[in-house]
């Protein structure tokens, strides 16, 4: 259906996930609506917006780029800080349910092993305060590019589409070292359902861009 937004905003950017969306206006503002069931809207709670409404929390902060996962949403503001939403921990042990069937379908819909849903942006912090170029999500992981080159992945990684070398789930951003020691310059990413693609730049020779799909744990 048609959605009306308040008067003077004007879209720079529009991305969605699963269940929501987010709107990236001219001025940096960020917009969010759907479903907010995983706070992934950003508003402080987890109730439905059938409306565009302005996430309160980024006010302030100008905002570059807008990403959405299934059911989280990243936002990179101009002085490269990554607010999150919604923040997860991993939790030590799956998630156990009685029923087989139940246990099937919580698999397929839900990402198993996380609590603690924040419903609000917070900053995320990566390793010696690098700046951030781009960022991009999977449905359930998370990808970004420093302004220096480097690759830093989390979230979930049951497919290996973490790039880690493993299918281990981290809620913290790790280095993915193998571009590095491969002689490539990681320039953009795209992240599908369950598996991420890098643009990277063959620094060893001068060969052309390539593609390098990160699934299974391997590049």
């Amino acid at each position: 259906h048609e959605l009306s937004l308040s008067e003077g905003v004007q879209v720079r950017r529009l991305a969605l996930g699963r269940e929501h969306a987010i709107l990236l206006s001219f001025t940096g503002q960020v917009l969010t609506w759907g479903s907010g069931r995983h706070g992934q809207l950003g508003h402080g709670g987890l109730e439905m917006e059938n409306k565009a409404r302005l996430v309160e929390a980024l006010h302030g902060l100008p905002i570059l780029q807008v990403a959405a996962g299934g059911w989280h949403s990243l936002a990179l503001s101009c002085k490269s800080l990554l607010p999150a939403v919604p923040v997860r921990r991993l939790a030590p042990e799956p998630v156990r349910v009685a029923c087989e069937t139940c246990d099937a379908l919580l698999r397929d819909l839900e990402p198993r092993g996380f609590i603690s849903i924040q419903a609000l942006p917070a900053l995320l912090d990566f390793p010696h305060g690098e700046d951030i170029a781009t960022i991009a999500c999977g449905s359930r992981h998370s990808v970004a590019i420093t302004k220096c080159g480097k690759l830093y992945t989390w979230g979930w990684g049951a497919y290996g589409q973490l790039g880690l070398g493993d299918r281990r789930s981290h809620d913290e951003p790790h280095f993915v070292s193998f571009l590095q020691e491969q002689g490539l310059r990681p320039c953009a990413v795209t992240c599908g359902s369950w598996a991420t693609f890098v643009h990277v730049d063959n620094s060893k020779t001068s060969a052309s861009d390539m593609v390098s799909p990160m699934q299974d744990g391997c590049l």
